[in-house]
């Protein structure tokens, strides 16, 4: 059934700029390149969490046939990571029933290349501060963002991967950098980005 619904699924997803959708099998075949027809495979869905299993994706040239997490926000489903590996899901203190409901079905990863495991997994922030900077979060996957006070930083990976570094004023966060890559101290201080939002960056990302 999945594969069927797959083609409407993409006819529907590719014309949004952001990578989230109001289901997460919407969401995981919109972020992913298409070497010729996606077909969803698996959906399963745990509390705010979700596991989606395709086949016929690929992420910057590599095929992806490893389940993508995503989790619901405010906004929608959103992709977070690929499940490389079970340190994808306990670095972000699922528990082990949750973990199982997401898991059940679905072949262990064989693409090591993908693992991020030595990284954060998690988000640091108030929730509904890390939910309205991740609504503008429009890259392919979003592991984790932190915030702290006036700041924040969202990491992302998927044609390319980098930092991208926030600043709320008048009402609403702003992007105030963002590229390839990390971004080192000195270039946040140049910002303006305060030294108690560069010590929560820098416990996060340690």
């Amino acid at each position: 059934m999945f594969g069927v619904l797959a083609t409407s699924i993409i006819a529907a997803a590719s014309m949004l700029p952001f990578n989230y959708q109001p289901t997460p099998e919407a969401a995981a075949v919109h972020v992913l390149q298409q070497a010729g027809p996606v077909a969803v495979v698996r959906v399963n869905i745990a509390g705010r969490f979700a596991a989606v299993q395709t086949r016929g994706g690929v992420i910057e040239s590599t095929p992806v046939d490893e389940a993508l997490l995503l989790e619901r926000f405010s906004f929608g489903w959103q992709p977070l990571d690929v499940i490389e590996a079970q340190c994808t899901l306990t670095g972000r203190n699922i528990d082990a029933a949750t973990r199982r409901a997401l898991l059940r079905g679905i072949p262990a990863p064989h693409h090591p290349q993908w693992a991020h495991c030595s990284e954060p997994s998690h988000d640091v922030g108030p929730p509904e501060e890390v939910d309205a900077v991740r609504h503008q979060m429009k890259y392919v996957l979003v592991p984790f963002v932190i915030v702290s006070g006036r700041y924040a930083l969202g990491q992302w990976y998927g044609f390319g991967g980098g930092e991208t570094i926030f600043r709320f004023e008048r009402g609403t966060w702003h992007i105030i950098a963002g590229g390839g890559g990390a971004h080192r101290p000195e270039e946040l201080r140049a910002l303006g980005v305060s030294e108690s939002a560069l010590r929560a960056f820098s416990a996060a990302l340690r």
